[in-house]
């Protein structure tokens, strides 16, 4: 496996078409599963028997959302600062910030535009360590 492809650990910077690409990979996951503990939630009546069960499934979906989408937004920082120990800062206040702006009136509507400022910013820089590929010139789209 190339570096920075495995979702799970913080192996490399990656590029932005590989962020895109896992960023994808991750929120159809997250949706895929959300989709089926729902379906349980109909299937299996809430009661004192089914509840544990239940918030550890949420639990453990929401601690694999933020583990792996954190992740890859610090590989895609480490790709565009090109250090890692800043990269993990980064991407770890980026959301805290994402998580703290709902609950706070006065930054909601600013939080909302910083958190699509970074994510067109990640999207469209160029980093340092992964440059794009030339395209090649005999190829005929």
């Amino acid at each position: 496996m190339k570096e920075g492809r495995n979702i799970f650990k913080l192996d490399g910077p990656i590029g932005r078409k590989t962020f895109l690409k896992s960023a994808l990979f991750i929120a159809c996951y997250i949706g895929f599963v959300t989709l089926v503990i729902v379906l349980l939630h109909l299937v299996f009546e809430l009661n004192k028997y089914t509840l544990i069960p239940f918030i550890i499934l949420w639990v453990a979906l929401f601690i694999f959302a933020i583990y792996t989408s954190c992740l890859n937004f610090a590989k895609r920082i480490w790709d565009l600062f090109g250090n890692k120990a800043d990269a993990i800062f980064y991407a770890i206040a980026i959301f805290i910030i994402n998580f703290a702006y709902p609950f706070i009136p006065i930054i909601k509507y600013v939080g909302i535009v910083f958190s699509i400022s970074v994510l067109i910013l990640l999207l469209m820089k160029d980093g340092k360590l992964i440059k794009a590929q030339p395209k090649d010139k005999n190829d005929v789209a």
